[in-house]
């Protein structure tokens, strides 16, 4: 018992320390999780962060997500079925009824399971408009349980015994189970800290402060009160029925139908809490570029990160509901349980010591030093675990989390290999891959002009480097050999400060050259781009700001590239008035001809078959095949930006990596 109170609350380690005392120090703009320490270290790093330790820590935080993901995908159909299972006793039927009840445990599970992964689009707010107050009573029920046991057989030292560290030397150095069998059942203890990395996890859903006072002030006392109740029954009753399943044998008999409730339905709450962390570790993956693009919703606009993914949810979904059909039963997957998360010990740690030595300036060895003992503790958890589960299913999940971290791995090298392909065609072409090369076209006259307005979808403005063009653009130049006369660069960003943007601010639009123009359309985080008509607001917004521009002979904050900038004074000062002057002309013509050009509009999306260079090794083709086949399964760019359908041309080409 004081190995396990020790493991929870006052050894430099786990949950009160490490994640209530420590992690939480480490949010990224308030989100959690083993990606906030990634974000952390490559946005606020002091010192730029060499391409080696990128690396590292981009390997350690993707591990630690997928094992955490993987977790997270067996915690609810072990939570369910554990719960459901508690039906099955004599307290409450006859041994006939026992039986029935038995065989149903499997069909009510999979109902519960897919009523709970069916509400989540209505996010956590609603889905758990109640778990606040039922959480709260069932600490208080444990934790009163607890205290009945202890004061009913006068075990009250047991409570004192359980904080004295002495008893954790006992047990691993004078007891029966000194040595190697203190640490075979080190494993076991696990399961009492595995919701730790999903509490870190969710802190962008409720805040550090919250957090910390439900912790300390009822949940850490309640866990405490009902560990110590179970011992003092234990050791006051002394039966083997006891010891196997001391939680229940020592709840009181007038408590059992209520505590068998609130057991069931907080189990569902811990599902949900696990389900929703996944939500924000994928979200954040996203943002890192290591994962392909989802659809995000956001389900309250007062919480940004109260957010619903429906490939996520419908991936966890399938995957639980496999995992009940192929197990049937909780003790098949206790074993499972809690050997992929501690991974993510192991991983978050080592981001910790990246943190403290990039972000806050600590010197390397000594933030090492202070963290050592989290690292013996977390990596004896993992060895033990290891030794002791991997033949009874533990396999399972370490298995789920290799292939959600080979996937994630192939994309973000993919991502490399497309970028780094791009830039070597870009520099085989010369001119015809960036915007001082239209320039160049255009005054030899052998740019050609296509009629309309064709939009492409440009990098967002963090991303647009130099002065590249978008590959829509550049495959299309190297196509037609010229450009739409009114060709606008069209890039999609969020505030992901503010819900909603008003209208006044949604729409930026830059000059970049005679026929081309930059537009950024910028959302809240609570609006989902699928429900706006980006067509509507090329129509309706971007071109008669592009109009008026040129016809009142202004730009809207002009950007110039600055390999480009000399030929592009040239133009604006020589050309400008006489541009002005023939659009102003052309609209005046087509207006009485009831003709208004940007009836012909057109978006331009890029679509790359990728491909391994001649010569390439095994593994490279390998994996530039999968990510081919990542590719094909993502989600359509269109529909991702809500682009009208009927005005989409594909441009698509075989790019070798």
């Amino acid at each position: 018992m004081s190995f396990i109170i020790y493991l929870i609350h006052v050894r430099p380690e786990r949950v009160c320390i490490k994640y209530v005392g420590v992690a939480f120090r480490f949010d990224y703009h308030g989100e959690g999780g083993i990606f906030s320490l990634l974000l952390k270290i490559v946005h606020e790093s002091i010192h730029k962060v060499g391409t080696k330790t990128l690396i590292l820590c981009t390997v350690l935080a993707t591990t630690g997500a997928a094992m955490m993901c993987g977790d997270g995908l067996i915690t609810p159909a072990l939570s369910v079925l554990s719960a459901v299972e508690g039906l099955a006793t004599d307290k409450l039927f006859s041994p006939s009824g026992v039986q029935i009840v038995k065989d149903l445990v499997v069909p009510v599970t999979l109902i519960l399971l897919l009523l709970l992964y069916s509400l989540q689009f209505l996010g956590p707010s609603k889905v758990g408009i109640a778990n606040g107050p039922i959480t709260m009573c069932w600490f208080i029920l444990i934790g009163g349980v607890g205290i009945y046991n202890l004061t009913i057989y006068n075990q009250w030292m047991v409570l004192v015994d359980a904080i004295n560290p002495y008893y954790v030397y006992y047990f691993w150095v004078k007891s029966s189970f000194a040595g190697y069998g203190a640490f075979q059942r080190f494993g076991d203890v696990v399961l009492a800290v595995t919701g730790a990395e999903a509490l870190f996890a969710d802190m962008g859903h409720f805040g550090r402060g919250p957090i910390m006072l439900s912790w300390f002030g009822l949940v850490l006392p309640a866990l405490i009160f009902c560990y110590t109740g179970q011992a003092a029954y234990v050791l006051s009753i002394g039966t083997q029925a006891a010891a196997s399943n001391p939680f229940w044998a020592a709840t009181p008999n007038a408590l059992y139908i209520v505590m068998l409730i609130f057991a069931t339905i907080t189990t569902i709450i811990a599902s949900q809490a696990m389900i929703t962390g996944c939500f924000g570790l994928i979200n954040m993956a996203v943002s890192l570029d290591l994962f392909p693009r989802v659809k995000v919703v956001n389900t309250n606009p007062k919480e940004k990160a109260h957010i619903y993914i429906p490939e996520v949810n419908f991936l966890l979904g399938l995957g639980t509901i496999i995992l009940v059909l192929a197990f049937r039963s909780s003790g098949a997957l206790t074993g499972a349980y809690g050997v992929a998360v501690l991974f993510t010990f192991n991983m978050s740690t080592q981001l910790y010591v990246q943190v403290l030595h990039r972000v806050y300036g600590w010197n390397f060895i000594l933030a090492f030093s202070c963290l050592i003992p989290f690292m013996v503790v977390d990596g004896t958890l993992l060895v033990s675990n290891l030794y002791m589960k991997m033949d009874e299913n533990g396999w399972v999940t370490i298995l789920i989390a290799v292939v959600l971290l080979v996937f994630m791995l192939t994309w973000r090298y993919g991502r490399y290999a497309t970028g780094k392909a791009y830039n070597e065609l870009a520099a085989q072409e010369g001119a015809l891959s960036s915007l001082s090369g239209l320039v160049l076209q255009q005054q030899a006259g052998t740019l050609r002009l296509s009629p309309g307005t064709g939009v492409f979808m440009s990098p967002t403005e963090e991303k647009l480097k130099g002065e590249s063009l978008p590959a829509a653009l550049s495959l299309y130049n190297r196509i037609t050999n010229g450009v739409h006369q009114r060709t606008v660069l069209l890039s999609v960003s969020f505030n992901t400060l503010t819900p909603f943007v008003d209208q006044s601010q949604r729409v930026e639009v830059e000059r970049l050259s005679e026929h081309i123009w930059a537009a950024r359309v910028t959302f809240g985080y609570a609006e989902p781009l699928s429900e706006l008509n980006m067509g509507e607001v090329v129509r309706d917004t971007i071109l008669p700001i592009i109009k008026q521009n040129v016809a009142n002979d202004e730009t809207v904050h002009r950007r110039r590239p600055q390999a480009a900038s000399q030929q592009l004074d040239m133009l604006f000062s020589e050309e400008r008035n006489e541009e002005a002057e023939q659009m102003l002309a052309k609209e005046a013509i087509d207006g009485e001809q009831g003709y208004d050009e940007a009836d012909n509009l057109w978006f331009y999306i890029h679509r790359e078959k990728t491909m391994s260079k001649p010569g390439s090794n095994i593994l490279r083709r390998i994996v530039i095949s999968m990510y081919a086949g990542i590719i094909g399964i993502t989600r359509d760019p269109a529909q991702f930006f809500g682009l009208p359908m009927d005005l989409v041309i594909q441009l698509g080409e075989v790019l070798k990596m």
